[in-house]
């Protein structure tokens, strides 16, 4: 986020929004934590876990579509559960779901962000942009648990 204009000729137009895209995807999990029926875990579970990395193709056979839908299935039972009989153990249940699935979810996402530029230019040439100091920023320490095909470890 922090280099998101970095290739573009007017940047200052995408920089306002991220503010304003932070402070509404911080609501917007609030919200969907405090309701934590089946329609905010549907959208939960939809945004958060449906990245692009999941995509499966015959270059990149990551999920198959069976184990998606069964995942996707026992991700949302109980929070149906909790909209058709209203008990609050089953609230518990379906928010703990949702906070896995938030701290999955952006885990994945940020992954796939960090490694999308690396995976995009494996066999071809990319033109390369003028580039800042933010674009070779590395994080201490967690930085390494981004970045595709290395241990987390080393």
């Amino acid at each position: 986020m922090l280099s998101s204009g970095e290739g573009d000729l007017l940047a200052w137009y995408r920089f306002p929004a991220l503010p304003l895209l932070a402070i509404l995807g911080a609501w917007g999990i609030q919200y969907i934590f405090e309701r934590a029926d089946f329609f905010a875990s549907f959208l939960g579970v939809g945004f958060l876990l449906g990245s692009r990395s999941l995509l499966v193709n015959a270059f990149r056979p990551n999920v198959s579509s069976g184990t998606f839908r069964l995942s996707f299935s026992a991700l949302m039972t109980p929070s149906l559960a909790n909209t058709i009989f209203n008990k609050t153990w089953l609230k518990k249940i379906s928010r703990l779901i949702i906070l896995v699935v938030v701290i999955v979810g952006m885990w994945w996402n940020v992954k796939y962000i960090y490694n999308a530029y690396e995976l995009n230019c494996e066999s071809q040439t990319c033109p390369m942009v003028p580039t800042t100091i933010l674009s070779n920023l590395h994080y201490p320490v967690i930085w390494r648990f981004f970045v595709l095909g290395k241990s987390a470890l080393h």
